[in-house]
C-alpha cells in the first residue's frame, strides 16, 4: 500500500493515500466485499482504482477513485463517486465524495 502524498505549497496535503482511500470506500460499502477491476500508481501515489461490489439490495454498485478530476473551474480534486447497476445497465450515479484534505471527505449529492 502506497503512504505517498502530494502536497500544495502550503504544506497541507492536497490528495489522499491509499489507506485513505481505502478507509473511505469501506465506509461507503459497509462491509460488502469488492473486486479491484484496476489499479494505477505512479510516482505520487494512488491515481486510478476501480472497484465492483454491490448494494444493499444486492444490486452491482461500482465504485472508482481518480486523484485528478478536473472541476468546471480547471482544479483537480481528488474524487471517490459510484455508478449504479440494474442488472448489467449502467442507471445512475450515486453519491460522490470530494478530498477536502487532512482525511476528510466532502459528500456531493
Amino acid at each position: 500500500m502506497s503512504e505517498k502524498m502530494r502536497l500544495v505549497e502550503s504544506g497541507v496535503e492536497k490528495s489522499p493515500n491509499e489507506r485513505e482511500v481505502m478507509q473511505k470506500v469501506d465506509s461507503i460499502l459497509e462491509g460488502r466485499g469488492y473486486t479491484v477491476l484496476k489499479q494505477v500508481e505512479d510516482d505520487e501515489g494512488l491515481s486510478r482504482l476501480d472497484m465492483a461490489s454491490s448494494d444493499s439490495d444486492g444490486q452491482r454498485l461500482d465504485i472508482s477513485y481518480t486523484r485528478d478530476r478536473v472541476t468546471t473551474d480547471g482544479e483537480k480534486i481528488p474524487t471517490i463517486h459510484q455508478t449504479l447497476y440494474y442488472g448489467d445497465m449502467p442507471v445512475g450515479a450515486g453519491t460522490q465524495y470530494d478530498y477536502v484534505g487532512l482525511g476528510e471527505w466532502k459528500e456531493i449529492p
